[in-house]
């Protein structure tokens, strides 16, 4: 089971689930769907945020959220 913390910068996958349901709604809510594709635009210093791109948005989540996000690749 691979999450958004398992990507490199310039690396993309497709997202499939997610596994904190409190934390989905803003995840969706933010355009996290599933079966989206994204990509790992860069992590923030000292890995605090991470910062995606997907349909065309510019995102960033924190460590926490990223954890919850299933992707395959």
């Amino acid at each position: 089971m691979r999450t958004i913390l398992d990507l490199k910068k310039g690396e993309s996958a497709i997202v499939e689930q997610f596994i904190d349901e409190s934390l989905s709604c803003k995840l969706l809510t933010m355009g996290i769907l599933p079966h989206a594709k994204i990509t790992m635009v860069r992590v923030a210093p000292f890995g605090g945020a991470f910062y995606l791109k997907l349909n065309g948005l510019n995102v960033a989540v924190r460590k926490n959220e990223a954890a919850t996000i299933i992707i395959k690749d």
